[in-house]
């Protein structure tokens, strides 16, 4: 049986980082060379009548990993999580919000969010199910932007959600996704080197060692983003190659403090025991 995975991410490079490194998760285990290696993203698309069929970003199958009809990857956009969910319950008057306070307690930053997001992948489930196409897995991920409560918010939002038919993984970037992809980078020549070297006495620290220690907002200089394009690694193909060849234990040494070891964590208790058992 085919094993369906939907991520709700900010933007497509968030959710294609996410993926990169479920596959790096993956391709460690045992006889699992049928990880692929390539991945394409897009935003869902906002036709309802789409979402039961096409709202699975990847399956992962028996001996192999397969794609949802026309081959490439969706994320749902956690900034429409809102519209989406009207959506559905204009499509289907069955469909409620899960209203009220987490285990007793108000919502942190973040925690409706979260739980916004597991009812629409509960909803999602639900309709693909009679079809015989489960959600079996979803990744919530948001950027921390300085702010980790947001990620107390989304473990609220998992503990009081314990009713759901699949398995869900918080992945909170600190401050950024782009600090993962500093935090994977590993100089490829003389002038990635010397720009990193530049980066580091300008900054006063190592900006792949402590990149936690690096803005979210993009207009700044001291930005992940403004830091990965000065050493030429803002484009797609140059982060991706980042993620996807480092060594995850040089990954988890750096990601210590931005959220990256977390979620590598996270993606090994949470994701993988269900992909083993459905592959067996």
């Amino acid at each position: 049986m085919p094993l369906r995975l939907v991520i709700f991410a900010e933007a497509p490079p968030d959710a294609r980082a996410a993926a990169i490194l479920v596959d790096r998760v993956l391709a460690e285990l045992d006889g699992a060379e049928w990880v692929s290696d390539l991945l394409a993203v897009e935003e869902l698309s906002a036709n309802p009548e789409q979402w039961a069929a096409r709202a699975s970003v990847r399956t992962y199958g028996d001996g192999r990993a397969e794609w949802s009809l026309d081959g490439k990857m969706r994320f749902i956009d956690v900034h429409k999580l809102k519209d989406l969910a009207e959506e559905l319950r204009r499509d289907d008057r069955s469909f409620r919000l899960t209203l009220g306070l987490f285990g007793g307690e108000p919502g942190k930053h973040a925690a409706k969010l979260g739980r916004k997001a597991i009812d629409v992948a509960e909803m999602l489930d639900r309709r693909s199910r009679g079809a015989g196409l489960p959600i079996d897995c979803a990744i919530i991920m948001q950027d921390m932007d300085g702010d980790a409560s947001r990620r107390d918010g989304l473990h609220q939002a998992r503990r009081s959600t314990s009713w759901r038919r699949f398995e869900v993984t918080v992945a909170c970037p600190n401050q950024c996704h782009e600090a993962w992809i500093l935090a994977s980078f590993l100089t490829d020549d003389d002038t990635e080197t010397r720009a990193i070297e530049a980066e580091a006495k300008s900054l006063g620290f190592d900006p792949r060692r402590q990149s936690e220690r690096l803005h979210h907002d993009h207009g700044r200089v001291d930005s992940a983003s403004a830091v990965l394009e000065r050493i030429g690694a803002s484009v797609d193909a140059r982060s991706e190659m980042a993620l996807r060849l480092t060594p995850l234990e040089h990954m988890r040494d750096r990601g210590q403090r931005n959220g990256l070891a977390e979620f590598l964590d996270e993606v090994g208790e949470y994701l993988v025991p269900r992909i083993l058992s459905a592959t067996r």
